[in-house]
């Protein structure tokens, strides 16, 4: 029917942008926090792109939820704003009938959000903690960074190293 093909395509559009400016948000919040942690010492500078990509793999499950969700509500509130609803039920469509093409433009991201959330958010949270916890057992001269006052992981010495 035209009207289902006119939603699944406004959908998938509306779908697109929508993930773009969410994973912008992720990407730049975890950036900032990632930037921070590794100005103050608690990780390793030369790992801060592979901890900003970990760090969004991992929070792909909520991206991808909230991108059908805002991309639904996005779509289908514009077309009761613009009256194209009106078209819709004053053909005969019932609300029913939103339905179908509903569920066939959200099923790709149930699967998606299922296969991130048991899949690729424990593997990058466990890449990430592997990372974390290497660069938390080295040795206190190889934390010690330029510029800045280190502690020693006895708290005995206070080590510090001119740029």
């Amino acid at each position: 029917m035209i009207f289902h093909s006119a939603l699944v395509r406004e959908l998938r559009a509306t779908a697109w942008a929508t993930f773009a400016t969410l994973l912008t948000i992720v990407l730049s919040t975890t950036l900032i926090r990632i930037l921070d942690q590794a100005s103050t010492g608690r990780s390793d500078p030369s790992l801060v792109v592979p901890l900003i990509a970990l760090s969004s793999v991992s929070s792909l499950t909520l991206v991808v939820s909230l991108t059908a969700f805002l991309t639904i509500l996005i779509v289908l509130g514009r077309w009761w704003r613009e009256s194209e609803m009106v078209v819709w039920l004053s053909s005969g469509v019932s609300l029913w009938g939103l339905a179908r093409p509903v569920a066939q433009f959200v099923w790709p991201f149930v699967l998606m959000s299922a296969f991130c959330a048991l899949v690729l958010s424990p593997w990058a949270r466990g890449q990430m903690d592997d990372v974390t916890e290497s660069f938390q057992n080295r040795s206190d001269v190889q934390r010690v960074s330029p510029g800045q006052f280190r502690e020693s992981a006895s708290g005995q010495r206070v080590f510090f190293v001119e740029m």
